[in-house]
């Protein structure tokens, strides 16, 4: 056999084990109905913690948080494993979109971990309380993917604004309580900055 020809044989043989892939890539299932359920079910999840943490603050019922957040990192790694099989069996389909969604979101339910911890400590002022529900509930309402969630920031910088403005503390547990509220804002303000930083990726 001539080199042109063992060259030929060999680029025929990697047509077919190219085609054949092709042709299972095309046929396999998309598993894409699957993935669009858990962008629906995580932002659900999502919506309801920070709903409850709103209920906490207004009311001090809010004793499953970490319950509801524990469930949330499960729908999470589950959607992910689910979006990391599909990116492997779709030669054609971008799935970028999917897992930087989704990682987005893992970050997020990690800072709502501290985030819960430090409303159980928190001992504020019946109205300061008021104002970070209502943040808190803003934030849930505003969780969806489509929701740039930029005005969110703006109003977590004026309530900031608004502390800073005000005398300092002079009790140990006035120092404590609001040390706890900056942190808490803060985390507040990393986790919409997530969703932020993630929508400016990916507008047109």
């Amino acid at each position: 056999m001539t080199l042109v020809q063992l060259i030929a044989n060999e680029l025929s043989l990697l047509l077919v084990g190219a085609g054949t892939a092709l042709v299972l890539n095309l046929y396999m299932p998309s598993k894409q109905k699957a993935i669009a359920d858990y962008f629906v079910k995580v932002e659900e999840e999502l919506k309801v913690i920070l709903c409850r943490f709103g209920t906490l603050l207004r009311s001090g019922d809010g004793s499953n948080d970490g319950q509801l957040i524990d469930h949330l990192e499960k729908t999470l790694s589950e959607a992910l494993e689910l979006v990391y099989i599909e990116s492997n069996n779709q030669l054609f389909q971008s799935t970028n979109y999917q897992v930087h969604y989704f990682e987005m979101r893992r970050e997020q339910e990690k800072i709502l971990k501290g985030i819960s911890e430090s409303i159980q400590k928190l001992n504020l002022q019946s109205q300061e309380n008021q104002i970070l529900a209502e943040l808190f509930e803003r934030t849930g309402q505003q969780i969806s993917e489509e929701n740039p969630a930029n005005d969110l920031i703006v109003a977590i910088e004026d309530f900031l604004e608004h502390f800073r403005e005000r005398p300092l503390p002079v009790t140990r547990d006035e120092f404590e309580g609001r040390a706890l509220l900056f942190q808490l804002l803060g985390d507040l303000e990393r986790f919409i900055q997530l969703k932020v930083n993630f929508y400016d990726s990916y507008k047109p």
